[in-house]
């Protein structure tokens, strides 16, 4: 009996569940419809109308929002797979499917965006704006353009922007700021002036608003002083002209500049090669100086030690030397051509040729640090090309 009672009442639960999904689906079906109707009649509206207007519009959007909802509710909130499929049926189903796909994503935008998009439009400083804003597509292109601008203004120009929650008030600042940055980047499309690229269109307000900023707050220092007071009204009667103005002037200038520092740069590059030049003459001339020094003063120690009887050094190389003496040109230079070369020396003479050559040199090698140094004098010249001649000749050279 309790078993049974159990299952009527399993029963009812379930019954009551479907009742409650089937009425869900129900009203939710009628909202649908409701919505989607909405829109339809709204875009009913659009060929009576030789203007289509904003509000329309909004009309319209929530259609296309609660459409993108139940596609994501089919698709696990994701937007790919059985997205694209829902999507499609939901609308061919309510007949929303006679908008281009772009003008559908500009609306869910809108309608997602609402509150900060409605505040943009509210405090537009003018009027112009408003009216030519009439289609999705142009309203998000320059509201998502005008939201790039408006970080980048609140990055250079920080007190201006304060510390505001208020999309109404924090747009109706901007707005302001805008209008007077517009003029300034008029003046710069005109002239053709260089604009900072990037790979992302995100950097390129930073950087504009960061070189408006240098510009303004050079042009409000110069337009405080009472002096300046009829400048000041001709900027602000036309200020696209006198960004132009003031713009060729910078201009003018900045060439002038790049002309001098030029001038001044090769200026500077001719006298650091004079510099470099003096200082290698000053360097090759403290150079010969020295080696003058060390040869005199070498020539002497081997002139003293010749004066005591020297080891190793036999009768043959006293006559050689006697005479190469009698050969010796003056002012000290010798004479390459009076160093007569003789016939080939046998093997019997190479050895003791070699001796006297060797003989020679060991007398005048001396040590400085790790280098040897053979030091021959003015007097021993001739004396050592005859020995290195007759070497030559002993070993076949």
């Amino acid at each position: 009996m309790q078993q049974g009672h159990n299952e009527d009442a399993g029963d009812w639960v379930s019954a009551q569940a479907d009742a409650d999904t089937k009425a869900k689906a129900a009203a939710e079906e009628a909202e649908n419809k409701r919505i989607s109707e909405v829109a339809l009649a709204a875009l009913v509206e659009f060929p009576e109308l030789r203007k289509r207007t904003l509000d329309i519009w909004w009309r319209v959007a929530p259609a296309y929002q609660r459409a993108k909802q139940h596609a994501l509710a089919v698709a696990g909130g994701k937007m790919r797979g059985p997205y694209d499929n829902a999507l499609r049926e939901y609308l061919h189903q309510y007949g929303l499917d006679r908008l281009h796909k772009g003008t559908r994503s500009a609306l869910v935008f809108m309608q997602e965006n609402k509150e900060d998009l409605v505040a943009w439009l509210d405090t537009m400083a003018t009027e112009d704006n408003k009216t030519r804003l009439v289609h999705p597509t142009l309203v998000v292109a320059q509201y998502k353009d005008d939201r790039k601008h408006l970080a980048a203004w609140k990055a250079e120009f920080p007190n201006e922007a304060g510390k505001s929650n208020s999309p109404w008030k924090i747009w109706e600042k901007f707005h302001l700021a805008k209008a007077k940055f517009d003029p300034w980047l008029e003046a710069t499309e005109f002239l053709e002036w260089p604009k900072p690229s990037a790979e992302k269109d995100l950097t390129v307000p930073d950087r504009l608003w960061e070189q408006y900023r240098n510009y303004k707050l050079q042009l409000d220092g110069e337009l405080k002083s009472m002096q300046a007071k009829p400048q000041r009204q001709a900027f602000d009667a036309d200020p696209i002209q006198g960004w132009v103005e003031r713009l060729k002037g910078e201009r003018v200038k900045e060439n002038e500049d790049a002309n001098e520092a030029k001038a001044r740069g090769e200026t500077e590059a001719e006298d650091e090669t004079e510099e470099d030049e003096t200082k290698v003459e000053a360097k090759s001339e403290a150079e010969d100086s020295t080696t003058d020094e060390t040869n005199v003063g070498d020539s002497v120690t081997i002139k003293q030690a010749e004066d005591s009887p020297t080891i190793g050094q036999g009768t043959k190389a006293q006559e050689i030397k006697a005479e190469a003496g009698t050969a010796t040109p003056q002012d000290g230079f010798h004479d390459k051509d009076s160093v007569q070369s003789e016939r080939q020396i046998g093997p019997d003479e190479a050895l003791p040729v070699l001796i006297e050559f060797a003989e020679f040199v060991i007398a005048r090698i001396s040590r400085r640090e790790q280098e040897i140094i053979v030091t021959v004098t003015k007097q021993d010249v001739n004396l050592f090309e005859i020995l290195l001649s007759r070497a030559g000749l002993a070993i076949g050279e």
